[in-house]
């Protein structure tokens, strides 16, 4: 009898879980997990988003580099000595930038006069010229400098006798292959038949020109007098009353400085809801895709058609 009710006790005492209890510890072990799973997600997103756009900064920064560099040879050419007032003091004295407020109509046109926009708003093209030596290129053999894709210049007459290299670079957006935006350039050394990527994902490049005066060098030659009076886009410059008139090569020697800027986009929708920027126009922009974007600019200034250089 005495361990009948001890045994009654013993499950007396037991006690267990409802099975409303064991639901509600589900569920809110459910809300714990999914909130930890949603935390976890958002920072791997966070994650890639930061790491996104700093390869996006550095890639903007990379192209930003390479035009501004080129930009700043424009018009070089070694200095001669010239005591004959009228005649070119340096072996390339003609312009040394042409640019549009659009695609150039043919981009493998020769001479960089002859180059016609096409007259539609887009991203800007342009083109820089400037003697080419040891210094200022890449060398393909020693004395052969290259173009930006380097290629071997041809060589071209000085009209101080013998010859020198004149390099031709001419810089663009296109759609890649894959259909994405890419800075390309194409160079004289092939007479620019063949224009290849440089930074892929640049979407716009936008150009504007600080012209001046032009005034006669110590050598009777054309140059600019460094006083900025205005800044103009390319077909602001080509169709302004005074410089409109004037030929390609005495019109943009007038450019003292040159805006450059560049908008760059991610590879892929990086971010978790569309993300506004700020385009080159100062713009704020809401896009329709995830792209990450970001517009940089910087302002060269072309000290090669000083009179300090010639």
């Amino acid at each position: 009898m005495s361990g009948r009710r001890n045994a009654a006790t013993l499950r007396g005492r037991q006690s267990g879980r409802t099975v409303v209890e064991l639901m509600i510890s589900m569920v809110l072990g459910l809300v714990v997990l999914g909130a930890v799973m949603n935390s976890v997600a958002t920072s791997g997103v966070s994650g890639r988003a930061m790491q996104g756009m700093s390869k996006l900064n550095e890639d903007a920064q990379v192209a930003l580099n390479l035009v501004s560099s080129h930009v700043r040879m424009a018009g070089f050419s070694s200095p001669r000595i010239n005591g004959i007032p009228g005649l070119q003091a340096a072996n390339y004295g003609g312009a040394p930038i042409r640019a549009c407020d659009s695609p150039f109509v043919d981009a493998a046109v020769p001479g960089i006069d002859n180059l016609v926009c096409a007259g539609i708003d887009s991203p800007n093209a342009f083109s820089v010229a400037y003697e080419a030596d040891q210094f200022n290129s890449l060398m393909l053999v020693p004395g052969q400098p290259t173009d930006c894709l380097g290629q071997a210049l041809p060589a071209q007459i000085s009209p101080f006798g013998g010859n020198f290299f004149l390099a031709e670079n001419r810089f663009f957006v296109r759609n890649g292959a894959n259909g994405n935006p890419e800075l390309a350039c194409a160079g004289i050394g092939d007479n620019f038949a063949a224009a290849q990527t440089l930074v892929r994902n640049v979407e716009d490049m936008r150009l504007t020109f600080g012209t001046g005066d032009i005034g006669t060098g110590t050598f009777g030659n054309q140059v600019y007098t460094g006083r900025v009076s205005s800044y103009l886009t390319a077909a602001e410059l080509d169709a302004h009353p005074v410089f409109g008139v004037e030929p390609v090569a005495t019109r943009w020697r007038r450019v003292g400085s040159v805006r450059v800027c560049l908008q760059v986009r991610s590879d892929d929708g990086l971010a978790d809801e569309p993300t506004p920027y700020v385009d080159c126009f100062g713009n704020v922009i809401t896009p329709a895709d995830r792209r990450l974007r970001v517009a940089v600019t910087t302002t060269v200034n072309l000290r090669n058609t000083s009179d300090a250089a010639l």
